[in-house]
């Protein structure tokens, strides 16, 4: 089997049953911890022996999800497992935050962005309308008065 059939076969046994994010997940951990085993040294014939069957894998995590379409929690079995570039595991307790609320840390971000942008103009025409308001009349007197003194010298 290679990594291509092992991945198609779980995502055909999974379509349907959870949502297509909790598939596409699993495709991504799972292509990822194929590669980071092959970097490893292991052999495709070793890590799939390790995995076993995607179709018995797929029923696992179907029923870690409830046994059907959004239904139940929606925790995988792999949620608490991440694999570094290196291809080390690290602590199971660690938790991933790109992985649940990435969509919403987004959007924060954005918001968060765009009031900064607003309120970043807001404040330099706040300036500017005060400089324009209050600086005029020194302006215009410093003006007069250099003017005033160019010609008093003559």
């Amino acid at each position: 089997m290679t990594k291509k059939e092992f991945l198609e076969q779980l995502e055909e046994a999974l379509a349907g049953e959870v949502p297509n994010s909790i598939v596409y997940d699993n495709k991504q951990y799972y292509s990822k911890y194929i590669d980071a085993e092959l970097w490893k040294g292991r052999t495709e014939e070793e890590i799939f022996e390790e995995l076993g069957n995607p179709r018995l894998l797929a029923k696992t995590i179907i029923d870690m999800q409830g046994g059907g379409f959004f239904s139940g929690p929606q925790n995988t079995a792999y949620e608490n497992y991440r694999t570094v570039e290196n291809g080390q595991e690290e602590d199971e307790g660690m938790e991933r935050p790109f992985y649940r609320n990435s969509r919403f840390a987004g959007m924060f971000a954005g918001i968060i962005g765009v009031l900064f942008i607003f309120l970043a103009v807001r404040l330099i025409s706040g300036i500017t309308a005060f400089a324009i308001r209050y600086a005029w009349p020194v302006l215009l007197i410093f003006l007069i008065w250099m003017i005033g003194k160019h010609y008093l010298k003559k």
